[in-house]
């Protein structure tokens, strides 16, 4: 019954997991669908509303330019100018400015003025326009938006302002300011080359009705003018903007606000709610009448830390939404539009919680209906456990023990035990399973001793060094083509004489002694960090990939492990001498054949340099002779050995000559201090060869080493030749012309 559990627990935990990931994944696809459908429809809504603040400004401008166009009719067409028009205005002039209103309603208008104009100014400027009277009234009550429609003249420092506003001499006083004021300043050819209708920068109300922006339309008398005669102008206060557009029934949804701002980032328009959100409170401020510093009054949405979301794409001139705005305490959904003939930008701001409400409900139900599926779930598992653990537990008390027993079995084979005896057990099944582990273990220890010896033996053939050059981690690893570039010292050793020594021995002897030979030099090698690439009959080539010191070090080592050898030699005829070649270069290590058998080998010049610098030791009768390119890269005193230049040699096949040394021990020293040597060396290599002979004849031979007499014999016979031949073209020292296989 318990073994029955376990499918119907699985098959518990598969439904529960399953449950929730269907739950996650309708979740996650319900609510970016619907959180799409409602960032469409706020889209939209925005859009349109978009639409309609453009409609209701178009109709300003447009009212602008048909007021435009009835004053220059009437300012051009001549006319007699009668009393009656001369009596439709009155004067009430207030503390020194002349202010003038309409005595029979010719709308209502007033003229304002900094000084009383004359007869030509009033004639051109005010009774011609007094025609077009009715258009400035109806422009003003068919528009809504707009407090007051008025034109300035640059000339006269007139003003026609329609309605008339009693306290308008107090709120302006003796020195006009309207020259100053963002549409007039705006409205010229700098900033305005083409002289259209254009809302201005937002700006302080000069009579304290508050912030506001001003449809102008400029009016030239000449067309090449840089200053406009007069600016036709309809102000629209911003408080009226948001009543009628940021807040209430127009935005589609409760808490929710607009904001209005050019695409430069200034700020035109915005209710209390963006204020507080944006952090405008202490940066918007009325300040008295006396004072109209409008350019600091300026707040442009870029300086404001918390507009950094409005300022992404305060410029991009489409429209979008970002449904996760950072825009004050909270996270809110940014819709936005751009009102192409004020060049505005509207921002529509609505809480998060707001917009998505009911994607979050409905979201919340589908995780709450998950749960207490989830929960039952839960609890069936629960109880099917408890049922499945009291069975397990008699269960366990009967094949606890085995499993035990089993597992320590394991683990003593896994360590290296391999040979474990089975216990007894009252069931046959496990006593069975017992012996076939005990049986296994032994196989595997067997197979393991097998492998062992099998590598041990791999090993002697193919040296762990060379595997590890090659990258791999054995030789079951490498494979033909195998090979790797590096650079190598290569030493070369080779027994003197061996051919006579052979002769004296029956092959078994011989066999013998070079097995006993190598006995004594194999060790030095990889003592000394490198390892014996191959044996060539009586030679041993070996590789070092650490560094020249360690092949140099090894040399000398091998000439005592030689002595030591020959001490064991009873027979003074099979004592041997060796001879040792060293060369650095780059090698090619790589693996050669076909796939039936293949062969691990070094390719490279160095090794046939090396090989032909042990040939030299013989002619210089010297043990050791190394490339000065090896002998630069080694500190001689740090391993107590000497050297002794012998020449640049021109080795067989190459072109270059290469300088060379001798070796030796600093424990078993060689003289070549003979000053008539060292003489005789640098007159040689300089091409005077006669000199050369001159000295080599002054050196005592009887009394010199052998390797001196060679030497001294060698270049001899390089200074005949030379003499006799005639000297080759070369640069630098004259090389020594050596004949080495």
């Amino acid at each position: 019954m318990a073994t029955g559990l376990i499918p119907l627990t699985v098959i518990g935990l598969s439904l529960l997991a399953i449950i929730a990931i269907a739950v996650c994944l309708v979740s996650f696809y319900v609510t970016d669908e619907l959180q799409k459908h409602v960032d469409d429809s706020l889209l939209c809504a925005v859009e349109a509303h978009a639409a309609a603040v453009e409609d209701s400004l178009d109709v300003v401008l447009g009212y602008i330019g048909t007021y435009k166009l009835a004053l220059e009719e009437a300012m051009a067409r001549p006319q007699y100018i009668t009393q009656y028009q001369k009596d439709a205005y009155c004067n009430v002039t207030t503390d020194g400015v002349p202010i003038f209103t309409t005595c029979y309603d010719y709308g209502g208008a007033c003229i304002y003025g900094v000084y009383q104009p004359n007869e030509e100014e009033w004639e051109r400027y005010v009774y011609r326009t007094m025609a077009v009277d009715n258009v400035m009234k109806s422009f003003y009550n068919h528009t809504g938006n707009v407090v007051m429609v008025y034109y300035v003249t640059m000339r006269a420092v007139l003003c026609k302002i329609y309605p008339y506003i009693p306290d308008l001499a107090v709120a302006m006083g003796p020195h006009s300011p309207l020259l100053g004021i963002p549409p007039v300043v705006e409205s010229d050819r700098t900033h305005n080359p083409n002289g259209d209708a254009f809302f201005s920068s937002l700006y302080l109300d000069l009579t304290g009705a508050g912030w506001m922006v001003t449809a102008a339309q400029p009016i030239y008398r000449v067309t090449n003018q840089s200053v406009p005669e007069m600016v036709v102008c309809a102000d629209v206060l911003v408080k009226v903007l948001v009543d009628k557009y940021l807040t209430g029934k127009m935005i589609p949804f409760d808490g929710s606000y607009g904001i209005l701002a050019s695409t430069s980032g200034q700020l035109i328009a915005v209710p209390k709610q963006g204020i507080h959100d944006l952090g405008l409170e202490s940066m918007i401020t009325v300040q008295g009448s006396d004072e109209y510093n409008f350019d600091t009054q300026n707040i442009n949405l870029c300086n404001v830390s918390n507009a950094k979301e409005l300022c992404k794409v305060i410029r991009c001139n489409n429209s979008g939404v970002n449904s996760h705005a950072h825009i004050g305490e909270s996270v809110k959904v940014l819709t936005w539009s751009y009102i192409t003939s004020t060049k505005w930008m509207l921002f529509i701001i609505v809480e998060r919680t707001t917009v998505y409400h009911s994607v979050n409900r409905l979201v919340d139900n589908l995780t709450i209906g998950a749960v207490l599926v989830a929960v039952i779930i839960v609890a069936v598992i629960i109880l099917l456990s408890i049922l499945f653990f009291w069975q397990s537990r008699s269960m366990s008390k009967k094949i606890g023990t085995p499993l035990n027993v089993f597992s320590k079995m394991l683990e003593n084979i896994g360590t290296g035990s391999y040979v474990q005896e089975p216990p007894h057990f009252s069931v046959d099944e496990l006593n069975r399973t017992a012996q076939t582990l005990s049986a296994v273990g032994k196989q595997l220890g067997t197979n393991v001793e097998k492998l062992k010896a099998l590598n041990d033996a791999y090993s002697r053939f193919i040296p762990s060094a060379f595997i590890e050059t090659l990258g791999k981690q054995d030789v079951v690893s490498v494979k033909l083509g195998d090979c790797s570039q590096c650079e190598m010292t290569i030493l070369f050793a080779d027994i003197r004489g061996f051919t006579q020594i052979s002769e004296q021995m029956s092959p078994t002897e011989l066999f013998n002694y070079l097995n006993t030979y190598m006995q004594y030099v194999g060790p030095v090698v990889t003592k000394n960090g490198g390892f014996i690439d191959k044996y060539i009959g009586d030679g041993v080539m070996s590789l070092f990939p650490n560094c020249a010191a360690d092949a140099i070090r090894c040399s000398t080592d091998i000439l005592v492990a030689v002595q030591s050898f020959n001490e064991t030699i009873r027979d003074s005829r099979h004592r041997m001498q060796v001879g040792i070649g060293i060369h650095t270069g780059p090698v090619i290590l790589g693996t050669i054949g076909f796939e039936n058998r293949m062969d691990a080998t070094v390719i490279a010049d160095s090794v046939n340099v090396a090989s032909r610098l042990e040939g030299l030791t013989k002619q210089f009768k010297v043990p050791i002779i190394v490339s000065d390119f090896t002998l630069r890269q080694v500190n001689l005193s740090d391993i107590g050995v000497e050297s002794q230049y012998l020449g640049h040699v021109c080795l067989k096949g190459k072109k270059i000559p290469l300088p060379v040394h001798a070796l030796w021990s600093c424990s078993d020293p060689v003289v070549f201090t003979d000053n008539h040597l060292v003489e005789a060396l640098r007159q040689f290599e300089s091409g005077h060869f006669q000199d050369c002979l001159d000295m080599l004849r002054k050196i005592d031979r009887s009394t010199s080493a052998e390797c001196v007499d060679a030497l001294s014999t060698v270049y001899e016979e390089q200074c005949v030749q030379y003499m006799k031949l005639g000297c080759p073209l070369h640069v630098g020292s004259t090389p020594l012309l050596m004949d080495v296989k």
